[in-house]
C-alpha cells in the first residue's frame, strides 16, 4: 500500500533532484506506522537504522539539533542513480535514493544531521541489471542463486587475476574427503590437488575433533556429531564440486605434538588453498553460517525505471526497462570471526576468501573484494605476499621496507582481537611471519625483526591516535610469556610509529647500539618452544634516572610551544630528574625541569625507580631493573629536553 505522496514516485522524479516529501519527520514516522505506506515505511525504517536517536527525537519534536543550520525539517529524496554505464576502475557502488530530514549540507552550511540512503538494485531479468550494479541480496544463503554467484565470482578471478596458481598444489598433511556420503578423513601421502579451507570460531570446546583415539574411526567415516559450521562447510565444498576440505579441528591431531607441528603450516595450508570459507557470522562452531536471513525490517519497494537518452539511437528506438527496487542497503559487517586472533592470519594468508557476514556474502581475492549487493573496490594490498602488485619485481630493499610497513600494520590489526589462550600469541601469527621472512631473511625475534629492531622495540600502547583504544590500558598475561621489549609481553591494541622512516634506519638518529643477541635460529613460535629461547637483548646507550612529577601534562601543554596532539594521551606523565642538575646540563632554570613525556605499557603498576634510555633522537624506552642485572621495558617516553639527554656516558645495558 502506498500513500497518496508515494505514488507518483519514480526514478525519473528522483534522478539528480530534491523531491519534497512529507513536511518533517514526524508526518514521515505516522505515514509509516498508521497509514502502513510500505515505501514511508522503507524511508522511516532506513533513518532509524543509520541515525543515532538522539537526533531523531529532536527532529521528531521539530527542534535543531547541535551545530544544524536548518531553515525548514521537510523530508526531501534525492536520486543517486549510477546508470551511465561508466564503470569506475576503484569501485562500482549501487545507484541510491538519500533521505533528508530538513535542508541538506551544501558548501558553507552544515546542514541536516538526520539523513540516510536506500539502494536501488535490478531484479534478475530485468534490463535494468545492464545498467545498475545494484543486486538483490537473497533470504537464503544456501540456494542455487548464491552458489551460481559464487561459481562466476571464482571464474572470473581465475580468468582475469592472477591470484592462484595453475597446477595445484600440495595438498595438506590430512584433509576431509566430502565426496562420500559421510565425509572420511585421508591422508593425502604427497597428492596434489585443489582442496578448501575453513576459517571460523571454535567457540568452546568441540564436540568433535581428531586424537589419537579418533583418528582409526575417522579413516573411515566421519558419520555423525558434526557441528553445524561445519556441515555448512561440507555443503559449500560439495556444491562447488570439490573433494577436499581442511578444518583444524579435524586434520590436526588434537592435543599432542602434531598440534605444534601443524600449526606452523597455516602459511602453506591457507596461502595454497582454493579459496577459504570464512563463517563470518557465526560466534561458534554450533551456530553455523547458512540459515536463511531474517527478513529485514522494511520490505522493498518497486520503482518505475527509465534511463535517460545518452546516445541518438536512444531516443529513436527507447527500450523498456521494467522495473528496480529500493531496499534498505545490507550491512557489509561481516561478524565475531572478525573479533579473533587466530582467524586474522588465516583471513591475511588467504589468496581468495569467501565471506558470510551478517547479511550478504561477499568474495575477496588479492585484486578486489566484490559483495552479493553489487558493491566492488580493489583490495587495499596489506598482504604478506612481494608476488602481489608487482611488488617483487622491485629491489630487495624495497621489497622488504613495504613488507616492514604491512607488518606494522597487521600488528595493530591482530592486537586489536582476542584469544582464548594466551600462549598463542605468536603461534596465531607464525604463518604471516614465515611468509614474510622469505624476503626479509633476517632472525625474528619474539615478533620483532632483526634488521629493524630499532623501530620494533618502539611499541607503544595506542597513542596518538584518534581512538576509543585510548580508554583500553594495556594488560599483562597472567604468564610470562615474551620479554618486555616485545609487544607480545602484553595484551591490548599496541602500535608503532611510522611517521618518518629514517629515524629508525638512518644510523645517525639512533642513540643506542644495539650489541647483540643470544638466538641461534629462527623460531616463529616461541613462546610454545620446547628448547629454550634466549630473550636478552644487549645495547649501548645513556640511561638517565628519573622520577614522575607531580605536575600535571594539561598545565605543561598550555606552557609549551610543541603540537597540542603531543600531550592528547590521557595517562600521560612528565618525567624531571631525580636529583638537582647543575645549570650547564638543562636549557632551564625550572627547579622543576620537564625533560620527558612518559606513558607506561601497563598503567598502575608498582614500579621502583624509573631510568630513561633514549633510542631515536625523539623518544625512547621507560626501564626498570631487575635482580639479575638486566633491566625491563615499563613504558615509552618522548624527549621535551635533548640538552639534559644529550648528557651522560654510554654503558652496556641487557634488556630482558
Amino acid at each position: 500500500m502506498l500513500c497518496d505522496l508515494c505514488k507518483p514516485i519514480t526514478v525519473a522524479a528522483l534522478r539528480d533532484n530534491d523531491f519534497e516529501h512529507q513536511p518533517n519527520l514526524a508526518s514521515l514516522k505516522a505515514s509509516a506506522e498508521e497509514t502502513n505506506c510500505s515505501f514511508c515505511n522503507l524511508l522511516w525504517q532506513c533513518l532509524v537504522k543509520s541515525v543515532q536517536p538522539q537526533y531523531i527525537a529532536a527532529h521528531l519534536q521539530g527542534q535543531k539539533n547541535k551545530n544544524e543550520n536548518l531553515t525548514d525539517f521537510v523530508i526531501r529524496l534525492n536520486g543517486e542513480i549510477l546508470d551511465t554505464g561508466q564503470k569506475s576502475l576503484n569501485e562500482l557502488e549501487p545507484s541510491k535514493i538519500w533521505v533528508y530530514s530538513g535542508t541538506r549540507a551544501e558548501f558553507g552550511n552544515s546542514g541536516t544531521q538526520v539523513y540516510a540512503y536506500l539502494e536501488l538494485y535490478a531484479p534478475r531479468g530485468e534490463p535494468a541489471g545492464r545498467y545498475l550494479n545494484g543486486r538483490e541480496v537473497v533470504s537464503n544463503p544456501a540456494g542455487e542463486s548464491c552458489f551460481g554467484l559464487i561459481k562466476r565470482w571464482l571464474h572470473h578471478c581465475e580468468v582475469n587475476h592472477g591470484c592462484q596458481a595453475k597446477e595445484p598444489p600440495l595438498l595438506p598433511t590430512r584433509v576431509l574427503d566430502v565426496k562420500p556420503k559421510h565425509p572420511v578423513l585421508r591422508v593425502s601421502q604427497g597428492r596434489r590437488d585443489h582442496y578448501v579451507a575453513l576459517s571460523y570460531c571454535w567457540g568452546g570446546p568441540q564436540k568433535i575433533v581428531t586424537t589419537e583415539k579418533t583418528f582409526e574411526q575417522f579413516t573411515k567415516n566421519i558419520d555423525n556429531g558434526l557441528s553445524e559450521t561445519l556441515k555448512n562447510a561440507i555443503e559449500i565444498t560439495r556444491n562447488l564440486n570439490l573433494q577436499y576440505l581442511w578444518i583444524d579441528a579435524l586434520c590436526i591431531i588434537q592435543g599432542g605434538e602434531d598440534f605444534n607441528i601443524e600449526s606452523l603450516k597455516m602459511s602453506q595450508y591457507y596461502g595454497n588453498a582454493y579459496f577459504t570459507i570464512s563463517a563470518g557470522c557465526a560466534a561458534s562452531s554450533q551456530d553455523g553460517f547458512l540459515a536463511s536471513r531474517p527478513l529485514p525490517s522494511a520490505t522493498p519497494c518497486k520503482l518505475d525505471y527509465n534511463r535517460p537518452p545518452f546516445r541518438e539511437v536512444d531516443v529513436l528506438f527507447p527500450t523498456p526497462l521494467g522495473s528496480v527496487f529500493v531496499c534498505l542497503p545490507p550491512s557489509k559487517a561481516i561478524g565475531p570471526l572478525e573479533t579473533r586472533a587466530w582467524t586474522f592470519q588465516e583471513k591475511i594468508l588467504s589468496r581468495r576468501e569467501l565471506l558470510y557476514g551478517h547479511e550478504q556474502i561477499s568474495f575477496r581475492c588479492l585484486e578486489r573484494q566484490i559483495f552479493e549487493n553489487g558493491t566492488s573496490s580493489i583490495r587495499q594490498q596489506i598482504v604478506p605476499y612481494p608476488d602481489v602488485g608487482g611488488l617483487d619485481q622491485k629491489p630487495l630493499a624495497e621489497q622488504k621496507a613495504v613488507l616492514l610497513r604491512r607488518w606494522y600494520k597487521m600488528l595493530e590489526s591482530y592486537t586489536r582481537r582476542e584469544m582464548t589462550n594466551p600462549a598463542d600469541k605468536l603461534t596465531a601469527l607464525a604463518g604471516i611471519a614465515q611468509v614474510i621472512h622469505q624476503t626479509l631473511q633476517c632472525k625474528y625475534l619474539f615478533g620483532l625483526w632483526e634488521d629493524d629492531i630499532i623501530r620494533g622495540i618502539l611499541w607503544t600502547t595506542n597513542v596518538l591516535r584518534y581512538s576509543k583504544d585510548w580508554a583500553e590500558a594495556l594488560r599483562r598475561p597472567l604468564a610470562d610469556r615474551a620479554p618486555s621489549w616485545s609487544w607480545a609481553s602484553v595484551e591490548g591494541h599496541v602500535s608503532h610509529y611510522q611517521r618518518i622512516e629514517s629515524l629508525y634506519l638512518d644510523p645517525k638518529y639512533h642513540r643506542i647500539i644495539i650489541l647483540g643477541h643470544d638466538f641461534q635460529q629462527n623460531s616463529f613460535d616461541p613462546i610454545r618452544s620446547v628448547k629454550p629461547i634466549a630473550r636478552e637483548l644487549r645495547v649501548r646507550g645513556v640511561l638517565k634516572s628519573v622520577q614522575r612529577t607531580a605536575r600535571s601534562v594539561l598545565q605543561y601543554r598550555d606552557q609549551s610551544p610543541e603540537p597540542w596532539w603531543r600531550f592528547k594521551h590521557p595517562r600521560m606523565f612528565l618525567l624531571e630528574p631525580v636529583q638537582s642538575i647543575p645549570p650547564k646540563e638543562t636549557c632551564s632554570n625550572s627547579p622543576q625541569v620537564v625533560v620527558g613525556l612518559g606513558l607506561l605499557d601497563v598503567p598502575d603498576e608498582p614500579l621502583p625507580d624509573l631510568f630513561c634510555m633514549r633510542v631515536i633522537a625523539d623518544y625512547g624506552l621507560i626501564l626498570v631493573s631487575n635482580a639479575k642485572g638486566g633491566y625491563k621495558r615499563v613504558g615509552t617516553f618522548n624527549v621535551e629536553d635533548k640538552t639534559w639527554f644529550d648528557h651522560g656516558d654510554p654503558e652496556d645495558i641487557i634488556l630482558t
